[in-house]
Parts: C-alpha cells; sequence; structure tokens
C-alpha cells in the first residue's frame, strides 16, 4: 500500500451519519494537495486543465470532492482507455 492509499483509507471520501445517510466530504486546497502530495499551485493547474473537479462555494471560497477527485486521480493513473 503506498502512502496515497493509505491517506485514503485513513481519511474516507463519504462519511456516514449515525442514520446511515452518505455525508459527501468537501476540502479544502490546501488538503488536497496534501492527499496527493503535491504543491498547491499543481492542484490550480489541475483544475484548469479539467482533470480535477471542483465546488465553487462562492467567489472566494472553493473546495474539492474527495470522492470525485479520488476517481478522477484513478482515471488520470490508468489512462484512457
Amino acid at each position: 500500500m503506498n502512502q496515497e492509499q493509505s491517506t485514503r483509507a485513513i481519511n474516507p471520501p463519504v462519511a456516514r451519519t449515525a442514520a446511515g445517510a452518505s455525508v459527501v466530504r468537501l476540502v479544502s486546497k490546501k488538503e488536497i494537495a496534501a492527499r496527493y502530495s503535491v504543491h498547491r499551485k499543481t492542484i490550480e493547474k489541475w483544475v484548469d486543465c479539467g482533470i480535477l473537479p471542483k465546488v465553487v462555494i462562492n467567489c472566494r471560497c472553493v473546495r474539492f470532492n474527495l470522492e470525485k477527485c479520488d476517481r478522477a486521480m484513478d482515471r488520470r493513473e490508468r489512462g484512457p482507455r
């Protein structure tokens, strides 16, 4: 298991409430950069290139859906089919 996989295991992208409903976890640019072991500027470039999806909360607040970002990174690792 590499570092990225172990980080994913520790910080799952979807949490469960007491009632069993799923809650999507949104994280900051700093957190997503740490998750993939890259600089925050790299995250900005990936967003600009359409590699990572972002969630715009308002004009000053951008967050990232961990589940969608993990899927995007998995597709990037596998390459086009």
